[in-house]
């Protein structure tokens, strides 16, 4: 037969010109369809080979999912130190005098004289003295310089005298000029604000301190991901300054809110960095494996049952207790970090599952091709999961041990249309006569490739009143569908106000049916009013998809309460392919109101 390249479901027995597209008709063999006209297709050897159909089967398989994203290193914020002055003074002697020197805990930093602490240590040797003359007295002065001497100790050491040095100061009697700073903890000085000589007062910035021992990683995930990212999932981590070289981390805080503009939320890990050669701010790649157990969950393995710190929750133990960072109580994982828990208790699974490469996707319905037996495919919408790596779990429409196409589907699909078979865009197939798509007479303009439909009898009789009602609405419909077909605007928005005032109309008739359908009825007019309300017409493109609602809904109304009615005219259902979408004529000739008349003969008559 002859059919055109660019409109598959033209279809005749000759030579000739494509009628929607005037394209010239071009020969397909019949040798790669099965006779009989049943849904498969039926290709060769050389066929099969030629289009490289390869198969796979349905069967179980350990199915996960990988997450790759980037981020970027930081400082722990938990571990790092602001070294300031808790007295006023000068600054002598600087012992860490660069930035990027590492420091012990307990290390000296800073020397610094200051008079007010001068006079802090002269009232405490001079309470020191009272108190010594005088104690083992049993009176109010005796008491009186005891509290003294305990305010005057009390200030030395908020001003930062270690009590080791309250006892030196003690042992000598002897104010000491100098106070020396010491190191909070064990880290890299990554800020140095003061020089030696400046003056400091008191809460001056002196230096930062960081334990690079750890880092915090900070990656971007999108919100289509962010299901699968758990607390407490390992996550492998390679930088552009060791490639090859992998390093571990561990998911530990997801952000509570989204970055609108992007469109990502912030997952931080904790990455272990013991030798310090990985450096904050460097950017990293970041894969993240995710396992499913058999309930189709994400899992975590190793957190059933641990409790972690809510401030810290780097903090993960096997029992209750208090957090060795902050002393807060340790509560349940699960409960702790809600939605983002490991629900746990669960083993990796084997799924039914497919590779994705078998699944044909209009983002409307999945399509697979099913080996009947060598060489014989037939057309099978699916039902199936997220996608887990290269495999889609498989819900409904397939069963274990069947065999899919994986390579050549597309192929196959091509001729599934062109021999006006069911496929990926023509579920209900896609051969029409070539005279009814160019208007030409005879009964074949009114049946699609001579087929007859059967004449249904209505499921219950409607009163006349509403009959006619529908009619009246079908009238404001067809004009609005003319319009569309003719590219114009011009009197839509006068037909959606006609059409929402017989809908009107019609919902009050509707009591008059009979109580079993007043319901569905009901429903059928609120949802085609409610498609009319949300109708825009004030430009053709918006006009055009909201016409495909309301399409719909018209038809609903028309198949259950118009057709077989006595009264009723008859309604021409058409399908767009390109679409695809349905519309109402009230004659044959195909006018296509989406594509007007860039593809006005574009359509198939369905009923």
């Amino acid at each position: 037969h002859w059919t055109c390249s660019m409109h598959p479901q033209i279809k005749q027995s000759g030579p000739g010109k494509c009628p929607i597209c005037g394209m010239d008709l071009i020969p397909i063999y019949d040798d790669a369809e099965e006779a009989g006209g049943d849904v498969s297709l039926k290709l060769g050897e050389r066929a099969r080979m030629l289009a490289a159909v390869a198969t796979s089967q349905v069967k179980q398989r350990p199915l996960s999912k990988e997450i790759y994203t980037v981020g970027k290193l930081d400082y722990d914020e938990s571990s790092l130190a602001y070294v300031a002055a808790w007295i006023g003074g000068r600054v002598d002697k600087l012992y860490a005098d660069f930035t990027g020197i590492k420091v012990k805990k307990g290390e000296h930093l800073v020397l610094l004289y200051s008079p007010e602490l001068m006079s802090a240590q002269e009232e405490y040797l001079l309470a020191l003295r009272d108190w010594r003359r005088i104690r083992g007295q049993s009176s109010p002065i005796a008491t009186m310089s005891k509290n003294t001497l305990a305010a005057a100790r009390d200030k030395l050491l908020l001003y930062g005298i270690t009590k080791k040095q309250l006892k030196e100061i003690e042992r000598k009697g002897k104010v000491q000029t100098h106070l020396t700073i010491y190191a909070p903890i064990s880290g890299t000085v990554i800020q140095k604000k003061v020089f030696e000589g400046m003056y400091v007062k008191t809460g001056d910035q002196i230096y930062t301190i960081a334990d690079l021992s750890h880092l915090w990683l900070y990656l971007d995930i999108y919100e289509y991901d962010l299901a699968w990212i758990k607390f407490g999932q390992p996550v492998q981590v390679t930088t552009e300054a060791y490639p090859g070289e992998v390093f571990q981390g561990t998911v530990t805080f997801i952000e509570p809110f989204l970055n609108e503009k992007t469109r990502t939320v912030k997952v931080r890990v904790n990455v272990p960095n013991q030798d310090g050669r990985l450096k904050p701010g460097m950017y990293a790649n970041a894969r993240i494996k995710v396992l499913i157990d058999e309930k189709g969950e994400v899992l975590v393995a190793g957190l059933e049952g641990k409790y972690m710190c809510p401030m810290h929750p780097e903090v993960v133990r096997d029992k209750k207790g208090k957090c060795p960072i902050c002393g807060m109580e340790l509560e349940p994982i699960g409960g702790v970090l809600g939605e983002f828990a490991s629900r746990g208790g669960g083993q990796p699974a084997s799924l039914l599952s497919i590779p994705r490469s078998a699944v044909l996707d209009t983002g409307k319905r999945k399509l697979v091709y099913v080996e009947l037996e060598p060489g014989k495919y037939s057309p099978r919408e699916v039902k199936l999961g997220p996608a887990a790596g290269d495999y889609f779990p498989v819900i409904e429409g397939l069963k274990e041990g069947e065999r899919v196409v994986t390579s050549g589907n597309f192929l196959i699909d091509s001729q599934m249309q062109l021999a006006g078979k069911p496929s990926l865009m023509f579920p209900e197939g896609s051969t029409i006569d070539i005279h009814a798509a160019m208007g030409h007479g005879g009964a074949s303009q009114a049946e699609p490739s001579g087929r007859k439909h059967a004449k249904r009898s209505p499921a219950v009789t409607v009163p006349p009143r509403v009959v006619e009602g529908i009619g009246k609405l079908l009238r404001s419909y067809y004009a609005a569908q003319q319009l569309l077909a003719g590219d114009s605007l011009e009197g839509l928005a006068r037909e959606r106000k006609e059409m929402l005032r017989r809908i009107g109309e019609l919902a009050r008739q509707g009591q008059e049916l009979p109580s079993s359908h007043r319901k569905h009825f009901k429903m059928a007019s609120a949802k085609l009013e409610k498609s009319l309300d949300s109708w825009e017409v004030k430009t053709l493109e918006g006009a055009r998809k909201g016409f495909e609602a309301v399409s719909e809904n018209t038809i609903a109304l028309v198949r259950d309460f118009y057709r077989g009615q006595a009264g009723a005219a008859a309604a021409y259902k058409f399908y767009c392919p390109m679409l695809p979408a349905y519309w109402l004529q009230s004659d044959k000739v195909v006018k296509n109101p989406y594509y007007g008349s860039a593809m006005l003969g574009c359509g198939e008559l369905k009923d």
